[in-house]
């Protein structure tokens, strides 16, 4: 540890180490429920099967992308520090505390939705399961706005690229917390509809990152 208190080498390995094994065990977690189903009877095909479970396919591969998502940028951070502080020990702890939950909730999400065919409601499931996602895109920000405040954790010749790049994810995860929430209040409201929202992502993370890329104009 240094005389900052930024721990850094082998600890600092420990740390993405640790990090790195509870996102890969969630992710193998969230395709458990999908196992336990059952392949096509004497009169069905594998198509009736998925059509039949497309709830819970779709909240799989939801939860799969957006996990995979936040290790991403979690991973771009942590590639450009040096060591980390308590602050970020204890955020970090709290994002993959949240990340070991998202499979629990996305198999909550994904059962309810193939109820929710059969006639029975979503219980409030996609809001618990979408609320998760928002928190844990906050996380995300909350330490990518530390680490840019204390520059000393990063690495001396990568902190004029990392703050640049940050500009651009921090757009995005507020992009992705606004619209995690809102589509998380309308599968309230209109469970069928909102099991088509998470679509508008794609355009909307593409429009606010070459929003934030454009240079800006020559002064005339």
């Amino acid at each position: 540890m240094s005389s900052r208190g930024i721990r850094e080498g082998r600890a600092f390995e420990r740390f993405i180490n640790f990090t790195d094994a509870v996102v890969a065990i969630a992710i193998t977690l969230m395709a458990l429920p999908l196992i336990d189903i059952e392949g096509p009877g004497p009169d069905e095909t594998v198509w009736q099967v998925i059509a039949a479970n497309s709830g819970a396919i779709l909240v799989f591969v939801l939860a799969f992308a957006i996990v995979a998502n936040s290790w991403f940028v979690h991973n771009r951070i942590v590639n450009d520090m040096r060591g980390y502080d308590a602050t970020v020990f204890w955020l970090n702890i709290a994002w993959i505390a949240v990340i070991a939950v998202i499979p629990w909730a996305a198999n909550l999400y994904g059962s309810a939705s193939d109820r929710f065919e059969g006639g029975e409601g979503l219980g409030g499931t996609g809001l618990f399961f979408y609320l998760l996602l928002a928190i844990v895109t906050f996380i995300g920000l909350l330490i990518s706005k530390y680490v840019n405040r204390h520059p000393e954790l990063l690495e001396p010749d990568r902190t004029d690229r990392w703050r640049r790049d940050r500009s651009v994810s921090d757009a995005v995860a507020i992009t992705l917390i606004i619209t995690f929430l809102a589509i998380g209040v309308a599968s309230l409201f209109f469970p069928t509809i909102s099991s088509y929202l998470p679509l508008v992502l794609i355009p909307l993370i593409r429009f606010v990152t070459v929003r934030r890329f454009r240079p800006a104009a020559e002064p005339a």
